[in-house]
């Protein structure tokens, strides 16, 4: 088992038809991962190659009558230990690794298991094939979504634009984080005889890592979001990330679309090699020669959500309007790609107006919510690289003056060596961005605090606290006394700083 999975979030996957509309048998998988095999395949699984195959699951917790179970090793479990549990539970295959036999689990009757084997050098990589091989089965289309910032928020977006037009069993979209050499494959295997359209998000904490993804998921329309500063300690740079990211670009098959950001100069480039269809996004647009959805007007904007307008020579009259819920500037150009994506996946027009006007906010990522006074909070503490926090910053900047306007900001984490140098700036930008209160947690947060110093804070309205619930408290003692509908709060840091707990402390004081 693989330490990023969730079992509740594969259970959300076999929804739907699934596999089990597609006809497969044992035979077609035994047939695909020959090229893979470390021996040959236990002489059950040859033999009975007409057995159904209804789905792939790699929890043994989930395995049901006619599951092929892949045994994975994670940090903390071996799938190979449940071999026999999955077996019991009905799994009519399972794929082991070249070592399974030393598995004490399985035990000395486990031939009276009537077992079928597919021993394989590397289940996770086999894993991938038959997701591959599912993915070709079923002639989905599929558009796939990778970046620094924003993946998650654009794979949402294209969610809700497909979905206004397809049935559920028509559409298939990353649940959760499921975006790794695990989680990908397995949304891939969600796919039914039915799905018409698929929504695959890839995060890469390394070089190569988005390649695999590609070769797995084939995509017909590939985009990246942004190449900014996150997972500095395995790119090195922006330009490094743009190289990991654009690593969807490279892979995609020239009859595929790329969908490159206008505004990012290292992913055009990454994006000018490819020569396929190019489709630009952003508020500077492609060139004149080039096809492109822009950002034009952002107006209307409230703690409610903005009325965007974009502009493109594929929109019948040229523009397109959305009155969308979520917030910021970085959300209007998120909704670019989004309708950039679609409109190359062959999805209508009046389609993506609906889906971005219907889009609602995403937990963690910029959402408002109200306290039982009636503060203003805004949860963004799902993650934080500098890229991300500028831009909630700049989100708070550009509200109206009669806003008081507080941060907590928790350490960013994975930057490397500029890690320091990071915090200052940011620090300084959270000075300069009209801040009135600035509370910081995390072991950076003396340099985040020198930054902001120096961006004009005062040592009154400004300090690093011990932990996530002294932020709250800090804050509620600088705007509890205040007008609640003229107060905003940004609650924004890595995952691993915990800034939830700030959330809920907030809520709770205020």
């Amino acid at each position: 088992m693989s330490s990023h999975f969730q079992p509740e979030a594969a259970d959300k996957l076999k929804s739907g038809p699934g596999l089990a509309g597609l006809g497969l048998n044992l035979g077609d998988f035994v047939e695909w991962l020959k090229p893979l095999a470390a021996e040959p395949t236990d002489p059950l699984a040859v033999r009975d190659g007409k057995v159904a195959i209804k789905a792939v699951t790699v929890d043994s917790r989930l395995v049901a009558e006619g599951s092929v179970f892949v045994a994975l090793k994670g940090e903390n479990r071996d799938g190979h230990d449940f071999v026999r549990t999955a077996f019991e539970k009905g799994a009519v295959a399972a794929v082991v690794g070249s070592e399974w036999r030393r598995r004490a689990a399985l035990g000395k009757n486990f031939e009276n298991l009537s077992p079928r084997l597919m021993v394989v050098n590397d289940p996770v990589k086999a894993l991938g094939r038959l997701a591959r091989s599912v993915r070709d089965r079923t002639g989905a289309k599929v558009a796939a979504v990778t970046g620094s910032v924003g993946k998650t928020t654009v794979k949402e977006l294209l969610r809700s634009i497909f979905s206004s037009y397809l049935s559920e069993d028509e559409l298939t979209a990353t649940y959760g984080n499921f975006n790794n050499e695990i989680g990908l494959p397995l949304t891939l295997l969600s796919f039914g005889s039915g799905t018409k359209m698929g929504v695959v998000e890839m995060g890469a904490s390394h070089f190569g890592e988005i390649a695999e993804l590609t070769a797995i998921a084939r995509p017909d329309v590939g985009l990246v979001t942004a190449a900014g500063e996150a997972h500095l300690e395995a790119f090195g740079s922006a330009a490094g990330a743009a190289r990991a990211k654009g690593e969807l670009y490279a892979g995609l098959e020239t009859d595929a679309s790329a969908v490159i950001n206008a505004d990012d100069e290292n992913l055009r480039a990454m994006g000018a090699a490819f020569a396929g269809r190019k489709i630009y996004f952003g508020f500077s647009g492609g060139k004149t020669s080039e096809l492109s959805v822009t950002v034009k007007e952002i107006g209307e904007r409230s703690l409610s959500g903005q009325k965007v307008v974009l502009v493109s020579p594929l929109f019948k009259s040229g523009s397109l309007t959305a009155s969308m819920k979520l917030l910021g500037r970085h959300n209007a150009v998120n909704a670019a790609a989004a309708a950039a994506a679609a409109l190359a996946a062959g999805a209508p027009e009046e389609a993506v107006a609906d889906g971005l006007s219907l889009a609602s906010p995403f937990p963690g990522r910029l959402k408002a919510c109200r306290s039982r006074k009636g503060f203003w909070i805004m949860d963004d503490c799902y993650n934080a690289n500098p890229t991300s926090t500028e831009a909630a910053l700049k989100f708070l900047a550009d509200l109206p003056p009669r806003f008081v306007k507080a941060a907590v900001l928790g350490d960013m984490l994975e930057l490397g060596g500029g890690s320091q140098a990071s915090h200052y700036r940011l620090g300084r930008t959270a000075g300069e961005a009209g801040l009135r209160y600035l509370a910081l947690v995390g072991d950076l947060a003396g340099e985040t605090l020198k930054g902001a110093r120096a961006g004009g804070l005062s040592a009154e309205d400004s300090a690093a606290v011990a932990s996530p619930e002294e932020a709250a408290g800090f804050i509620f003692e600088k705007v509890g006394r205040l007008v609640p509908e003229e107060v905003v709060i940004l609650v924004k840091g890595s995952r691993g700083i915990g800034l939830e707990k700030t959330v809920v402390e907030l809520e709770r004081l205020l």
